[in-house]
């Protein structure tokens, strides 16, 4: 549509064929969505599956392989060199399956938070995905939410929006319905809402102009066509370990070369294969793809348990949580406000039926026919309260037509409304915190418009009745009204807030909710500090504390009036005590989270309002609210909570604490195994003997040994235990608590293996032999080297049984646990005797079959390492046990 902006509401409403009041039907949805498709912005199409596979072959280490194939080519090696092109292959094809599944793991998280609007459609309100809109729709809008499309504006109040996302202007800007220029430009069309910016203040309602790529957004979605999967820090710190790693091998593999052409273990075509294979071998270029499949699959895990993650790198954070500073409101109770009181300053139904009309009054929540209105819980609590009494919040609100809105601010802690009584009086109704409008209040309504003076004895009265309220534990708002004389409207809040005549509390109970004291005791446990931070009063906050178990003895809690005496050092020194802060403003969120992270704290923040967002973004991991929570808190966040609860964000830490944890075993498996290889070749070259393993040996056991059983160690559960240990330092190193030497330790002992079991098998007398692989008759190093191959592939095999957990022992886990490890092990063991006894395989990887007693004892001293991970397990238990 052209220029909306240039033409009365009507007169677009007519273009587009809907009614302002009732908004569309349904049948015409149908139809437009036809025309006009989804309401989103077109996607780049993801890479196709010939370019992803493809990718995976590009890359300086397959290079190094098949050029490492053509020599064997070239030399008449044409066997070696197709097997070694084959493994390329396979090895490309699981890089191809674990990139695939990342990205397919990462999409599906995309579809979990799709954004919700408000839509009029056949007369009735509805809160449906955003995707759904069409030209014609009448929206409303709130405060905190994303705008859903382009639209023009039909009523306003207070209407504040950021548009610097499509303008690029820092400040927000105030709305208005008026007709402007047709040539007005983009920053000045003030009567316009767009899609993608946010709504900072009021509400409002507006027609649907444009949708999807007719938006203003859409026609510049060009530029931010093309997504990249952002690295997480984890990663990004092991791909540089893994380059310097690979410089490590290829010098190690320069070494091996040189030296073995020197004492002449093999011919300089056999050594340069050996070199080559062993710097793909040992470089484990295939741990960043492994990781984003873990990460991806936490996720995943995550969002089953109503945990929806944002961002990759929030799973790697996670596990590092020791404080969690939590809203009180829906977290840690159920968010089913319902009225517990209706106690008008004096006794009388006059009063209480006035304090009903102004809670009905002073209201955004809309009725609904059936069921519960449409809007927050507070406010839908009070109109079924009203409801209950016999009084009809519709019939009462045509009755008493509203002409102005002074909209909720958290600074202010209170709302106003100007509306028309039937006799044509102008009357003030507001609500808000109970210090809030008492402060503010100067009269007592007596009814009938009559007013009498507050007295201090009439304050100090409700003063008691609030603390007496309060400390039960109830959320009181308080409620005034004033009666205007003169005509002409108050121009601000402050004009229309003052000389009020206070009518009474409305009374709310928010229960806790009865999984919230498992959770806080959990967090207990784990090492980790709940905090309760919330804009109630202290005692009905302590009450709430008290009752989950959050507040003990010589806990501290503090207000925001205290919050506002302290400087940041002094605020730093409370914050160790301090878990529950009452009265706060989003100003003082934003100082509580700093405050716990200059103690050197990882912080969990939650929020739900678009003063929240700054906080959010602040905190080492922002959540955002699924149900109750704004657009732009969502948008701000790292994490979504998707049923509001607090014992959620606890199961996604454990989440956190699992894929950090599997993450650490398969860099142990991973790098164990590639030091052993090199370990192996390097000390047979050092000690004058023949090479103990073959490229194609290399590269397969590559192949079988960094695949699936990598990947599946992913799959692990959580151990026992996984919530009863402290969270990790922040600069925690991945390979903290001794893994380094671990790593070393058995690799070595796998390595001393290979080399014994080598030294036995070597015929007597033998130390360098030549291998001739176009000899009709086997060498009589085939056997030895086949004994070195079946060795070290399940030593392997082995090593990663016994790395299912770091603390209880391998006998004492049920294999169906992790059943993809247990087929994996399987799978690959079967691979590998086939290699050894179909003699086809047998001659293209120059294997002899190996008399059964052999293998026997291949297999019995391949456990070597399996039983060495054992042993430290049985350590660290009885040390647990006996203690320091």
């Amino acid at each position: 549509m052209d220029s909306p902006w240039s033409e009365t509401v009507e007169h677009v409403a007519r273009r587009l064929q809907t009614n302002i009041e009732t908004g569309l039907s349904a049948s015409e949805v149908q139809q437009r969505l036809k025309q006009c498709g989804w309401n989103w912005l077109r996607e780049a199409p993801p890479r196709s599956v010939w370019k992803m596979f493809l990718g995976q072959l590009i890359d300086w280490m397959i290079g190094l392989l098949v050029a490492a194939a053509a020599v064997s080519l070239l030399l008449g090696d044409w066997h070696d060199s197709v097997l070694i092109l084959a493994i390329v292959l396979a090895n490309a094809l699981i890089g191809f399956l674990q990139e695939r599944r990342a990205e397919q793991a990462v999409a599906a998280l995309k579809k979990l938070a799709q954004p919700t609007a408000r839509v009029w459609r056949d007369g009735k309100l509805s809160e449906l995905p955003a995707k759904q809109l069409v030209p014609g729709d009448i929206i409303e809008l709130i405060a905190g939410a994303l705008v859903p499309a382009d639209g023009r504006l039909i009523m306003v109040a207070d209407l504040q929006i950021d548009e610097a996302l499509l303008t690029g202007e820092s400040m927000s800007v105030d709305k208005q319905i008026e007709l402007l220029a047709a040539a007005t430009p983009l920053p000045d069309r003030t009567s316009m809402v767009f899609a993608g910016t946010t709504m900072m203040r009021g509400h409002g309602k507006a027609i649907v102009t444009a949708t999807g790529m007719r938006t203003e957004m859409g026609k510049i979605a060009t530029l931010l066509e093309g997504t990249t999967m952002v690295q997480t820090p984890l990663q990004l710190r092991l791909a540089a370990f893994s380059k310097q790693l690979a410089i490590l091998v290829v010098a190690i593999s320069g070494i091996v070369f040189v030296v073995g052409i020197l004492r002449g273990n093999a011919t300089w075509e056999s050594m340069f294969l050996v070199a080559v294979s062993l710097a793909v071998a040992a470089i484990p270029e295939g741990l960043p793809a492994v990781i984003t499949v873990a990460l991806a699959l936490g996720s995943l895990r995550m969002a089953q348990r109503k945990a929806i993650v944002r961002q990759l790198a929030a799973v790697e954070t996670l596990g590092s949580i020791n404080v969690i500073c939590s809203d009180k409101t829906g977290t840690l109770t159920q968010n089913r406000m319902s009225v517990s009181d209706i106690i008008p300053h004096r006794e009388g139904d006059f009063i209480r039926a006035e304090l009903l009309r102004a809670s009905v009054l002073c209201n955004n929540a809309q009725p609904v026919a059936a069921g519960q209105p449409i809007g927050s819980a507070t406010e839908s609590a009070m109109l079924i309260a009203a409801t209950a009494a016999d009084l009809d919040p519709t019939e009462v609100r045509q009755q008493w037509p509203r002409e102005v809105e002074f909209p909720f601010h958290s600074d202010r802690k209170r709302m106003s409304t100007v509306h028309r009584s039937p006799e044509g009086k102008r009357i003030i109704c507001a609500k808000g915190a109970a210090e809030a409008i008492l402060g503010r209040s100067t009269h007592l309504a007596e009814g009938d418009g009559t007013v009498v003076e507050l007295q201090p004895s009439d304050k100090l009265r409700l003063e008691q009745q609030l603390k007496s309220l309060t400390a039960r534990g109830r959320r009181l708002l308080a409620v005034a009204t004033k009666y205007l004389n003169e005509e002409t409207l108050p121009q601000s809040a402050d004009d229309a807030e003052s000389k009020l005549a206070f009518l009474g509390w409305i009374g709310l109970v928010d229960p806790a909710r009865p999984e919230a004291r498992a959770a806080i005791e959990r967090c207990r446990t784990a090492g980790i500090r709940a905090v309760m931070i919330t804009g109630d009063h202290r005692r009905t906050a302590l009450a709430i504390a008290e009752d989950i178990g959050l507040w003990q003895l010589g806990d501290e809690v503090m207000s925001g009036e205290e919050i506002d005496r302290l400087d940041d050092a002094e605020l730093e020194r409370c914050a160790t005590r301090t878990v529950i802060y009452a009265r706060v403003s989003p100003v003082h969120k934003l100082r509580i989270v700093r405050a716990h992270q200059a103690c050197g704290s990882v912080v969990a923040m939650t929020g739900d309002g678009v003063n929240d967002a700054p906080a959010l973004k602040q905190a080492d991991i922002g959540v955002a609210m699924g149900i109750t929570g704004a657009d732009v808190s969502k948008e701000a966040s790292r994490m979504i909570l998707a049923d509001d609860n607090f014992a959620t964000i606890v199961a996604a830490v454990e989440e956190g604490r699992v894929v950090y944890d599997n993450i650490r075993k398969f860099i142990v498996y991973l790098l164990t195994g590639n030091l052993c290889e090199i370990l192996v070749i390097l000390s047979a070259i050092l000690l004058g003997l023949p090479l103990p393993l073959l490229p194609v040996h290399l590269l397969w056991i590559n192949l079988v040994t960094d695949g699936l059983p990598a990947l599946a160690l992913a799959f692990e559960p959580a151990e026992p235990g996984t919530m009863q240990r402290p969270p990790r330092w922040r600069n925690e190193s991945i390979f903290a608590g001794g893994l380094a030497r671990g790593i070393v330790l058995v690799a070595t002992i796998m390595a001393a293996v290979c080399l014994a079991i080598f030294w036995w098998a070597l015929p007597s007398g033998m130390t360098s032999q030549i291998v001739d692989h176009e000899a009709k008759q086997p060498a009589p190093i085939a056997l030895p080297q086949t004994m070195v191959f079946v060795t070290l592939s399940f030593a392997q095999f082995f090593h990663v049984l016994a790395l299912r957990s770091s603390s209880r022992s391998f006998f004492s886990q049920a294999p169906w646990t992790n059943w993809r490890l247990a087929v994996s092990f399987v799978l690959g063991a079967g691979l590998q005797l086939a290699i050894v006894y179909v003699p086809r395989l047998a001659s293209w990887f120059h294997c002899e079959p190996l008399p059964a007693e052999w293998l026997a004892v291949a297999i019995a001293v391949s456990t070597a390492g399996f039983w060495v991970v054992e042993a430290g397990k049985w350590v660290n238990s009885v040390s647990l046990k006996t203690g320091p």
